[in-house]
């Protein structure tokens, strides 16, 4: 079993909207994983915020992926 760590961050990378850990069985490896996340939203609406999976185990194992804002379309109120 493998740990990592998933964050969400904000487009400055100051403020952590999100965080939790994810267990990644050997079993389940080849396997596709999905994980849903709720965040809030501020105005004005940010371009992006960066999405880190990290290794809790392993030095200089991780990932940042920005999830853009660019075309954005909320539900109406």
């Amino acid at each position: 079993m493998e740990a990592f760590h998933i964050l969400v961050e904000d487009v400055d990378s100051e403020i952590v909207l999100f965080h939790d850990t994810f267990v990644h069985c050997q079993h389940y490896a080849e396997a596709e994983h999905n994980v849903t996340i709720t965040i809030p939203m501020f105005e004005p609406v940010p371009p992006n915020y960066y999405n880190s999976v990290v290794s809790d185990r392993w030095l200089h194992v991780e990932t940042c992926l920005p999830i853009s804002f660019k075309h954005l379309i909320f539900p109406g109120k």
